[in-house]
């Protein structure tokens, strides 16, 4: 009974930050990226290229979580070492880089205008260090995962 009720409320958690995660990048950021690029005179007529560094590393968060939610129905259905969960983890570990690799340039787009507040480069950097972290844990339970399953497949066709 506790784990349906916990599952129940992580996946509507999951759930609802993935739609609200689409909704801004699809509602908000255009608006926010056009104010942006009116708003700082050095930055004119740079909008779509804000829009793309803003948008990109939001829809990634926002697709990482979804995997996270379909990994965790795998978990509650007790499917965690099938190929389709391996496949999930895979993801997750792709996506996790791809994020790391977008907020890389979004630093990277702030120090060509020679304008990286202090604060935000350090978020971005500790954000990509996450970001790259979760990849590599996502490979090492990916390891743990292979490993268990031909454990698993091991010992019920050994008699």
């Amino acid at each position: 009974m506790y784990s349906k009720f916990v599952y129940g409320v992580a996946s509507s958690i999951l759930i609802t930050l993935t739609v609200a995660s689409v909704a801004f990048a699809v509602l908000a950021l255009p608006d926010l990226a056009y104010s942006l690029s009116t708003h700082f005179g050095e930055h004119s007529g740079t909008g779509w290229i804000v829009q793309i560094l803003l948008t990109t590393p939001t829809l990634l968060f926002a697709a990482f979580l979804l995997e996270v939610q379909l990994l965790l129905r795998e978990i509650h259905w007790n499917q965690m070492f099938l190929a389709r969960a391996q496949t999930l983890v895979k993801l997750m570990s792709a996506t996790s880089f791809a994020i790391a690799l977008a907020l890389f340039a979004i630093l990277a787009w702030f120090a060509s205008w020679n304008v990286v507040p202090a604060i935000i480069g350090i978020v971005l950097v500790g954000s990509i260090v996450i970001a790259l972290g979760s990849s590599f844990g996502m490979l090492v339970l990916l390891r743990f995962q292979a490993k268990e399953a031909s454990n698993r497949k091991a010992s019920t066709t050994s008699f």
